[in-house]
């Protein structure tokens, strides 16, 4: 089980809400994955997208949501929020 506790300094809303739960929920939702994978099909986001917003926070891609450590979340879920949010028109490819 994975619980997030804020800590001093950073914004409770980083912590809550169904999106973050989505987020992780997503990330996690198969096994043997590589996260932008898990993400782009638990979502419905463009690969792409998933891609670029692992990039900027400089998470590998190719990683595996067991790798990211739990703070990692907020921020990908924040990021995978943003405007650039694209949904895909076919399958995940």
């Amino acid at each position: 089980a994975l619980a997030l506790t804020p800590r001093p300094g950073l914004h409770a809303e980083t912590y809550m809400g169904s999106w973050l739960e989505s987020v992780i929920r997503a990330a996690f939702s198969t096994r043997r994955k590589q996260v932008w994978r898990a993400l782009a099909e638990g979502l419905e986001l463009k690969p792409d997208s998933v891609k670029a917003a692992l990039v900027r926070l400089d998470i590998s891609p190719t990683a595996r949501a067991e790798e990211l450590a739990p703070e990692r979340f907020p921020a990908l879920a924040l990021e995978l929020s943003g405007p650039d949010r694209e949904r895909p028109t076919t399958g995940v490819t």
